[in-house]
């Protein structure tokens, strides 16, 4: 459809998270295991509707523990700086390796990844991807996520594995030829197709030792438009304070509405929901969390494993709010090997005593490359069924108007309400004029 210029523009939020990783042969010769390789290729998406509704809580629950611990182990390398990453994504990709692994690797990583005891998880995460997808918006709107599993061409692995991996993760098996630049051209194609165009190299070369001989990858990609849009009329050039004594003007959004809302001595708190389905009453939101005036962003995030997930799960409060947000965009490419280590999660990495016999058979696979990459856009884009859901509910009297102005440096967090489960999270302290 052909928009025209009397459209109201509305605020459109695109948000992609990308992970890798790779597992080498624990020889430094190349290594032919033996018999014929189980390669599936174009294997069509799995139908889920068989899989029971019952929200995952649990599996949930160890995802968002694992974003704040991971969080505040990665700030220690990117302290001053702008990032972004996708806990969901990152935690679908470990949890596709964790079921090949066994032993004291296996239980390293259930630890760091804080997933619950039993043998249900990988089928709590296809129940979990399941029930994100369905909560997407309408409107052209969309939650997209995908899986792959990279095999060196003549690899072999245990029917076992590449069973679980497609039935819960929707995980084909596609052999490629890592020393060969078509295969890295191969998944990095992959890459963009899953991402919408948005994430176009996810490995190179460099990143792909000549032993590789399984790259496991997650692509998830959302795009979506506020319940209640920003209006671009009312955006002007407001002060955004990097520190208490700087400032720079950059493009502030503002709308006046009731929002979910709380507040103590040490933040705000803002949720702001994008489009749902008819009838739906949970879907996808953003909650931004501000530090109070004076208080650095840094005190906040030391309190990130004390209580922040809980507070996003406590009750919010419907507040009539002015909010101010500016436009911001965030990329960020990790390499997760040495935080994923600090947390003790460090067999797994180790050529020796790693055990991934789940996947081959053998110990022959160790853990040697996490690679992830995550984009956050908001601007302001037009779409005819998003303005045609631009509504907002007043009411009578005189109701005292609380001002939510992101001006200094915040975090952001994308949940998915049912389930609690953190999709992105990051923190934004700084912007360009």
């Amino acid at each position: 459809m052909t928009m025209t210029n009397s459209m109201k523009t509305v605020l459109k939020i695109i948000y992609l998270g990308l992970s890798g990783l790779t597992l080498s042969a624990c020889s430094a010769t190349e290594k032919t295991l033996e018999g014929p390789p189980v390669i599936q290729e174009n294997v069509p998406r799995q139908d889920l509707s068989r899989l029971t509704t019952t929200q995952p809580l649990t599996v949930a629950q160890g995802i968002n523990e694992f974003a704040t611990v991971l969080y505040t182990q990665q700030l220690k390398t990117m302290p001053n700086q702008n990032w972004c990453f996708s806990p969901y994504s990152i935690s679908s990709a470990l949890a596709m390796t964790y079921a090949g692994a066994r032993g004291k690797t296996a239980e390293e990583m259930a630890n760091v990844l804080r997933f619950p005891t039993g043998t249900t998880v990988h089928a709590d995460f296809a129940r979990l991807n399941q029930t994100l997808v369905a909560a997407s918006g309408g409107g052209g709107d969309a939650l997209q996520i995908a899986n792959a599993l990279w095999a060196q061409s003549g690899s072999q692995f245990l029917i076992d594995f590449t069973d679980l991996t497609y039935e819960n993760y929707q995980a084909g098996l596609k052999s490629v030829n890592f020393s060969d630049p078509t295969g890295i051209a191969k998944i990095n194609q992959w890459t963009q197709q899953e991402t919408q165009g948005k994430i176009t190299e996810l490995v190179n070369r460099e990143a792909i030792p000549p032993q590789t001989r399984l790259l496991l990858t997650n692509a998830i990609y959302f795009k979506g438009s506020w319940f209640s849009p920003f209006d671009a009329k009312d955006t002007q050039r407001l002060p955004f304070h990097p520190t208490t004594d700087s400032a720079v003007e950059v493009p502030m959004m503002f709308q006046e509405g009731r929002f979910n809302y709380q507040a103590d001595d040490q933040m705000q708190m803002l949720e702001l929901p994008y489009l749902r389905k008819a009838g739906e009453k949970t879907g996808l939101t953003m909650v931004i969390i501000l530090p109070a005036e004076g208080l650095p962003l840094t005190t906040v995030e030391e309190n990130l494993g004390k209580g922040l997930v809980a507070r996003l799960t406590m009750p919010f409060k419907r507040k009539k709010v002015a909010v101010y947000l500016p436009r911001f965009q965030v990329e960020t490419a990790m390499e997760l090997t040495e935080s994923l280590q600090n947390l003790e999660m460090t067999e797994a990495f180790n050529r020796d005593r790693a055990d991934f016999s789940g996947m081959t058979g053998h110990k022959d696979l160790f853990l040697s490359t996490v690679l992830h990459k995550a984009f956050v856009e908001v601007n302001e884009k037009g779409t005819e069924a998003a303005a045609a859901t631009a509504t907002g509910m007043v009411e009578k009297g005189v109701e005292q108007v609380l001002e939510f102005r992101v001006n200094r440096p915040f975090l952001f967090v994308i949940r998915e309400t049912a389930t609690g489960v953190i999709l992105f999270m990051g923190r934004v302290v700084t912007l360009a004029e």
